[in-house]
């Protein structure tokens, strides 16, 4: 289990994507079927079913047996899913460029696609434009710097930590800082600091950056720092004892 899973008190055994059948859409509104490429391990549940047996708890019936019986649900109160079948995203039929062949220039691989295309869900017609709002803007104190969450590959979430492969690869903790907020923290490239942000410290290592601009620093996410929006934060020099 991961340490999160561990201070649990209910943990489901849920089935991994890989080790179940089912359905997903991707970013370009592209809907297929995606199917089990390992055996499931010990006593696993699709959560689909896991569902439908809290649910059965409650007294709601959901149909959680099968993809294929729950597809049709979503099918009928999602209008962009409207006349969508679980059987039609297994249809295959020739589209460009033409995969199969011995080509590899164009095609770019060898192997054709057996399991289905899936379908492009339509666009949206033309309507009103919701009101949006990008709410306040963040604050913080005149001897306190604004922190901004930052994305990495390789972090040490619980998807790649496990991993014996990618743990040499993988991002340590650290904060960027324009130089000038470095100097004014007394902190070098390198140095060992103390992050305090949200009530908790985080030791990290600072990185001096010009691209930074002043009066903010950068912190990755999935580094066991409590950060997930533009957050005050306080840099702390780490006391050094010498024996």
């Amino acid at each position: 289990m991961t340490e999160t899973a561990k201070l649990a008190d209910v943990v489901f055994p849920v089935q991994a994507q890989v080790e179940r059948e089912g359905t997903f859409t991707s970013g370009e509104r592209r809907v297929q079927r995606f199917y089990p490429v390992v055996a499931p391990k010990g006593e696993s549940l699709p959560d689909f079913q896991i569902a439908a047996k809290l649910g059965a708890k409650a007294g709601i019936e959901l149909k959680g047996g099968f993809p294929s019986l729950i597809f049709p649900q979503i099918a009928a109160e999602i209008p962009a899913y409207e006349g969508i079948t679980y059987r039609k995203l297994a249809e295959v039929t020739e589209q460009w460029p033409i995969v199969g062949g011995g080509d590899l220039y164009y095609g770019g691989t060898s192997y054709k696609n057996e399991q289905g295309l899936g379908v492009h869900l339509a666009l949206h017609p033309d309507g009103d434009a919701e009101p949006w709002s990008a709410g306040t803007a963040a604050s913080k104190s005149a001897d306190a710097l604004l922190a901004v969450p930052v994305t990495r590959l390789y972090d040490r979430g619980a998807t790649l930590t496990p991993s014996n492969v990618l743990e040499p690869r993988l991002s340590h903790p650290f904060v960027a800082l324009n130089p000038s907020d470095a100097e004014a923290q007394r902190a070098a490239d390198g140095m060992k600091v103390n992050v305090g942000v949200n009530g908790a410290s985080a030791p990290v290592t600072v990185r001096v950056d010009e691209t930074v601009p002043a009066g903010f620093a950068l912190l990755p996410r999935s580094m066991g720092i409590p950060l997930d929006g533009p957050t005050e934060v306080i840099i702390q020099l780490v006391e050094v004892v010498q024996a």
